[in-house]
């Protein structure tokens, strides 16, 4: 799921590139649109998977549904483009409307299948949970395995799918792993049964937990201050890839291969964080002081990460003398 899911935000880069021109704001537009389909679709599927009887099917049918939606994309962004190159003369004059307009762009071809893929993370998570281990174990093992087939779905998609098969091949094969996962999901839903796919009805009060979990004794105000501290930490997130888009894109040129390996990177980080922290969830630890901790060790990092870049001329330089090849 996550290997197919960048497949389709690689691509959706490059054909956004071909209508804005520019692919640095092709990026922004598919970055900020692809965050805020994944924000809805987790937050509906949020309330829908506790009241499922078998969230395993619905994450199956939610699957099929990404393959169909994200398949027919190339078709709306043919139409969309039109509307497109009508409107851009009357904002051109302001860069906040233009943004707006590609944002909107991206926005309506996009929304669909993104929301859907944000649905399929709680759907998921909801269809694992009675397995007896601690849900904040399942959940770093879960989001690191699906950011390690994002992983490879980004290099494939950057460096192997799209050169070899083309844009409509590379969305075909990647609509194809959707269906094939959403039909496997399906049967194994079947073959368990309500009692046993994570429905409502067979999880327990406590089931998935282990000791009561620190967080259940915070107050109101401290929970809604860590929901404002994980927006806000989104926010310089995403920021932060733009940025480090635009940086790699100065001598590694305006193409989408700056983008694919910006987003491997980030997303290798993301994968090796989930997959370390993920023995550690069982512990008694103050997790809003580790919370803090890691923000202020993310600020120094995301500060450092300029310094080196700027070393990043000289580093590809001497790969390519060690190769043989021209660098320019």
């Amino acid at each position: 799921s996550g290997f197919s899911a960048l497949v389709y935000q690689v691509l959706w880069t490059r054909l956004l590139s071909l209508v804005f021109g520019v692919t640095v704001h092709a990026a922004s537009a598919v970055l900020a649109s692809y965050m805020a389909g994944l924000a809805l679709g987790s937050l509906l599927a949020g309330r829908v998977g506790d009241r499922a009887r078998s969230p395993l099917a619905w994450f199956g049918l939610v699957e099929i549904g990404i393959g169909v939606t994200a398949f027919a994309s190339p078709l709306a962004l043919d139409a969309l483009q039109q509307v497109y190159v009508w409107v851009h003369p009357s904002l051109a004059g302001s860069p906040v409307l233009l943004a707006t307009g590609r944002f909107l762009c991206a926005s309506a071809i996009l929304l669909v299948p993104t929301m859907l893929m944000g649905a399929t993370l709680p759907l998921v998570v909801k269809s694992s949970i009675a397995g007896g281990q601690g849900l904040g174990t399942r959940v770093s093992l879960l989001y690191a395995a699906n950011t390690t087939g994002a992983i490879a779905g980004a290099l494939a998609a950057g460096f192997a799918l799209v050169p070899l098969l083309g844009l409509r091949a590379s969305f075909s094969v990647a609509a194809a792993l959707n269906l094939l996962v959403g039909l496997a999901a399906i049967v194994v839903a079947r073959r368990l049964g309500p009692g046993t796919a994570g429905g409502p009805a067979d999880v327990p009060a406590t089931a998935g937990r282990g000791a009561p979990e620190p967080g259940e004794a915070l107050s109101v105000g401290a929970r809604r201050s860590v929901l404002a501290v994980f927006a806000l930490s989104g926010f310089v997130s995403l920021a932060l890839e733009v940025v480090w888009f635009r940086v790699l894109v100065l001598f590694l040129g305006p193409t989408t291969y700056a983008f694919t390996v910006m987003l491997a990177a980030v997303l290798a980080g993301i994968a090796i964080g989930s997959y370390v922290v993920a023995p550690f969830m069982r512990r008694r630890w103050d997790w809003l002081a580790v919370l803090a901790a890691l923000l202020l060790a993310l600020a120094v990092c995301a500060l450092l990460s300029f310094f080196g870049l700027t070393h990043a001329f000289a580093l590809v330089d001497a790969l390519a003398a060690w190769l043989g090849v021209d660098p320019r």
